[in-house]
């Protein structure tokens, strides 16, 4: 048996949300068997199966925003008998990085697939190899729905180099575990813990025992960022662990709290001393915050109607949320005389669109100012030696940032034809894990909406924005005359983080000049 994890798609994901589980509880599934949907602030993909298996029990809610490395399902290896104890056994021990209780047999240790070091911490991860799982603590290892992609790992098992690991190999306090876990006797076919699942007797069992915490790692960095004592906080992930959203609410509702006891504090020197301590009241702001976003519509606090957010639009929201409170970041606004790029618009092998031209245009760029593609994370920077570029597509959903990896300055039909791919299965929900490669340039454009420029912004894991503008005819003084000019507007947004303001004016320059070339 093993738990699957949600991962990590690509290096700039920081939340994902599950819209539907595909493979239904009890059910036995094969290699290459979709196990899943999940959505992140940029893409929808689906996730498979790389090794077989029968899912056992889920572990969190539909449309609810996840951490990476949060615990979302358990899954039977085939021919295994797995109850309800078992899955609470292994739960218990992932949390404490304890090996499993002697007297559940159904969980034990496979063989080792690798191992990575976890900084820090001076304890090992398991490794990236996606085709099986690997020892140590039950649920740590690599598990059905797995995928290799990149530095992660896609459809389960633990995240690899480069990714968040689960919270028990960073040195997290586990919390209670098991918390409205169902507690069947042997023989129990699985366990939906989804609004509206049961367990096969109906019961609930708390299986986790006092003074444990399940801790996602990023929410505990969070934590300490924020000066939250995470003993206070309630975990509203899978069996109480506790995520990101939880912090920052807890965060949120303290400093309301404080500066509601604020006029009373001048009264009473008493006040506010609970808020200072890091907890708060039953019936404060706390209460009003959501735990997580489940979709639908409800009456407002205002009379008007609230509309709770959910898959891409939630995750949009918080990534640009992160973007706005922790990216320093500037922008370089620049006009181009798009003469040259209309007329290079007609090829030998048909009509390449402007978009086709810009990402052509974009790449060569990077390749004369390669100090643009790299991304700043961890106090250091990681410099890319693929030419990647990601492209925003607009869908039903809201903007997904598919990448076409590898660009060939060069060849304009094949990015044309790249894109035209990406851009059919943003839209229909049918993206890979192959089209999540990391991108430190993104290109997005606006210009058939009739808008001329804009002030973009970067989000994590990017460096650069590109917002590409309308082509509008424009009076223009070009050598001493006056002539009309098709023009477009280009805005370049820059993390600060990784860029000088001399060294991102070299890029937008070669850009400049690229797009202008004739």
């Amino acid at each position: 048996m093993h738990i699957l994890h949600l991962p990590r798609l690509g290096q700039t994901m920081q939340v994902g949300v599950i819209t539907n589980w595909v493979v239904e509880v009890g059910k036995p599934f094969e290699v290459g068997d979709v196990l899943y949907e999940l959505e992140t602030e940029k893409n929808r993909v689906e996730i498979e199966a790389k090794v077989p298996g029968t899912l056992r029990r889920i572990l969190v809610a539909d449309n609810e925003p996840l951490d990476i490395g949060t615990s979302i399902a358990a899954v039977a290896d085939p021919g295994e008998e797995v109850d309800d104890p078992a899955i609470d056994a292994a739960l218990a021990a992932e949390a404490t990085g304890a090996p499993a209780p002697t007297d559940a047999p159904a969980v034990a240790a496979p063989p080792s697939a690798g191992a990575v070091a976890v900084a820090g911490t001076g304890a090992s991860a398991p490794g990236a190899d996606a085709g099986a799982p690997s020892a140590g603590a039950p649920g740590a290892g690599a598990g059905a729905g797995a995928q290799s992609a990149g530095a992660g790992v896609i459809g389960g098992g633990t995240p690899g180099a480069g990714a968040e690991v689960p919270a028990v190999l960073a040195g997290a306090s586990p919390t209670a575990v098991g918390s409205g876990a169902a507690a069947a006797g042997a023989g129990s076919v699985g366990v939906d813990l989804r609004p509206g699942g049961a367990s096969a007797n109906g019961t609930g069992s708390d299986g986790g025992g006092p003074g444990r915490r399940r801790v996602v790692p990023r929410a505990r960095r969070v934590a300490r960022d924020l000066g939250v004592d995470l003993d206070g906080v309630a975990g509203s992930g899978p069996e109480g662990q506790v995520t990101i959203a939880d912090v920052e609410a807890f965060a949120v509702a303290r400093a309301t709290a404080a500066q509601s006891a604020a006029p009373a504090a001048l009264a009473d020197p008493t006040a506010g001393r609970t808020a200072a301590a890091g907890t708060v009241a039953a019936g404060s702001a706390a209460d009003s915050v959501p735990a997580g976003a489940r979709g639908g519509w409800s009456v407002g606090a205002d009379g008007g109607r609230f509309e709770q957010l959910a898959g891409v639009p939630r995750a949009m929201a918080d990534s640009v949320s992160r973007a706005w409170r922790d990216i320093p970041q500037f922008v370089q606004q620049i006009t181009v005389d798009a003469t040259g790029l209309l007329a290079r618009r007609e090829t030998p092998n048909g009509r390449a669109t402007l978009t086709d031209l810009v990402i052509s245009a974009v790449a060569a760029a990077l390749g004369e100012v390669p100090q643009v593609n790299a991304r700043y994370h961890d106090g250091g920077l990681e410099h890319y030696d693929l030419t990647n570029v990601g492209v925003a597509v607009a869908t039903d959903r809201g903007l997904i940032v598919p990448t076409i990896a590898g660009v060939n300055p060069v060849d304009v039909t094949g990015i044309g034809r790249r894109l035209r791919e990406l851009t059919d299965r943003a839209q229909h929900g049918t993206l890979r894990a192959d089209d999540q490669a990391p991108a430190a340039v993104t290109v997005s454009n606006l210009g058939r909406y009739g808008v001329e420029t804009g002030v973009p912004l970067v989000t994590e894991g990017q460096t650069a924005l590109v917002f590409v503008g309308a082509v509008v005819e424009r009076v223009a003084v070009v050598n001493g005359g006056i002539v009309v000019q098709p023009q477009m507007g280009i805005a370049i947004a820059y993390d600060h983080r990784v860029l000088d303001g001399l060294t991102a004016a070299k890029f937008t320059g070669a850009l400049k000049a690229r797009l202008e070339a004739r």
